[in-house]
């Protein structure tokens, strides 16, 4: 299922961005190899495989029809963390079509070992976290790259919703929050459950809208005692605002 989406989602990119992104490449690595004096360190300065997938993203954007709305909130520079609902597959892509940060993603590990995927994911500054089971590991890499100044992408309800409607955040999230010391801004991404859903039929051309609410300040909770209660309730808070969005979202024309 997940392959079979994922080529859906690479053949509609190729169509709309394969000679655009050649081109884009080859003036890129030209002026990287006059600037670094080596093809190798060209390649390597570069981020390609990062820069091809966020080509995909923007052309992606382009083919839903995606609005962005709040735009402006978005701080200027790291630490801060993109959170948004999950619907389906669509969504890290179009979230990163939404900012020019460079995003550091929470993916699921399991998803590290589908063949094309996988590979492509371990290139594009993924962190992997269990579904269940101990993710000390993952969570302490993600606040080491809050720490260096970084933007981090994650889905707080941690899988993708069977029925449209939001779940309950995990408490991981608030964890990260918490130990980062990083402001949160929420995002409702609307309408990918639509054009791609949960149970893969067909991938259908449908408008998306992405919006993106004000930071939240969780420094007033960083003095209070750490522990399971207060990272639930920083994820429940978090998640509090992205129904804000969702709200508003549903209200507009």
């Amino acid at each position: 299922m997940l392959i079979r989406g994922t080529c859906l989602i690479i053949g509609f990119c190729t169509r709309i961005v394969v000679i655009p992104l050649v081109i884009f490449m080859l003036v890129a690595v030209a002026k990287a190899y006059l600037k670094h004096g080596n093809e190798k360190a060209a390649w390597g300065s570069l981020g390609m495989i990062y820069f091809i997938v966020r080509l995909f993203s923007l052309a992606l954007s382009k083919y839903f029809w995606c609005r962005f709305e709040g735009k402006e909130n978005l701080p200027a520079k790291g630490p801060f963390i993109l959170a948004a609902n999950h619907s389906s597959y669509l969504d890290p892509l179009l979230l990163g079509a939404s900012t020019n940060h460079f995003l550091h993603f929470i993916v699921r590990d399991k998803l590290l070992n589908f063949p094309v995927v996988g590979w492509v994911l371990k290139r594009c500054c993924t962190i992997p976290i269990k579904r269940h089971g101990n993710n000390i590991g993952a969570i302490k890499d993600a606040v080491r790259v809050l720490k260096k100044g970084n933007v981090l992408a994650m889905f707080p309800e941690g899988t993708r919703t069977k029925d449209r409607k939001l779940k309950r955040a995990k408490s991981g999230v608030g964890m990260i929050v918490s130990m980062a010391k990083a402001p949160v801004v929420p995002v409702y991404i609307k309408g990918t459950f639509d054009a791609l859903p949960r149970r893969l039929r067909t991938l259908k051309r449908l408008p998306v809208q992405i919006h993106i609410g004000k930071p939240i300040d969780f420094s007033k909770k960083h003095d209070q005692k750490r522990g399971q209660e207060l990272y639930q309730a920083i994820s429940d808070e978090i998640m509090q605002h992205i129904a804000a969005l969702k709200e508003k979202a549903d209200k507009a024309p």
